[in-house]
């Protein structure tokens, strides 16, 4: 069959960044929907809904994985919604940046690889139980991966729109100044989420050194 008869496979062309596909649209009302319900159960009918189901399912194998024992009780029943909510967190977040246009690069990949190194990294020093008791339970799956995830989407979005005073300027000295701009703020938020996180575990450890930390804290 000659060439030209064969024929070519037709593709769909791709949504617009500012349209979402069927699958984030449910996605997102199904979390809103969950979120409104949740609400609403717990107003209405708070032991119904907390004390005798979300908190002996989901909240309490977190508490009880937090103690020095650290014995869990994870179940099918938790671990099917860490789960389901991770993968919507995914799903959920990734359509809202493209629709906001935030940019995705390769130095996108590069900053958020800290952010996921740093996750396993805090849960072994939890189990090794070197935070204070009053803030170990936030280093506990799935918490730890919301808690830095909020930490992250809050640093980007702010830092975007921080960057964004700068759009259109393409002289070295608007360029220096959104780096110093950026960057001090990025700065100082690091120091706010050491000293809020890490800094009560120091105290309570006196016994250990924070010269590598600062070390890092330098470099960064």
């Amino acid at each position: 069959m000659p060439v030209s008869d064969a024929t070519e496979p037709t593709y769909e062309a791709p949504l617009p960044d500012d349209v979402y596909s069927t699958v984030e649209k449910g996605v997102i009302w199904a979390a809103l929907g969950l979120i409104l319900v949740a609400l609403a159960g717990l107003v209405l009918a708070f032991d119904s809904v907390w004390t005798e189901t979300l908190k002996p399912i989901v909240w309490d194998p977190v508490v009880t994985d937090a103690g020095v024992a650290g014995d869990a009780g994870y179940t099918p029943q938790n671990t099917a919604i860490y789960t389901l909510s991770m993968l919507g967190c995914v799903v959920l977040f990734q359509a809202l940046f493209r629709k906001w246009r935030l940019p995705v690069d390769e130095r996108m990949v590069v900053a958020l690889t800290a952010w996921v190194c740093l996750a396993p990294v805090l849960r072994v020093l939890e189990d090794a139980d070197f935070f204070s008791s009053s803030r170990d339970v936030l280093f506990i799956s799935p918490i730890i991966h919301l808690h830095l995830a909020g930490w992250l989407i809050g640093v980007a979005f702010l830092s975007h729109l921080i960057g964004r005073r700068f759009d259109g300027n393409k002289g070295d000295q608007a360029q220096e100044a959104q780096a110093t701009l950026v960057g001090g703020f990025l700065f100082g938020l690091l120091m706010l989420h050491w000293y809020l996180l890490y800094q009560p575990a120091y105290a309570m450890h006196t016994e250990s050194s924070f010269n590598l930390a600062t070390a890092g804290l330098v470099v960064a």
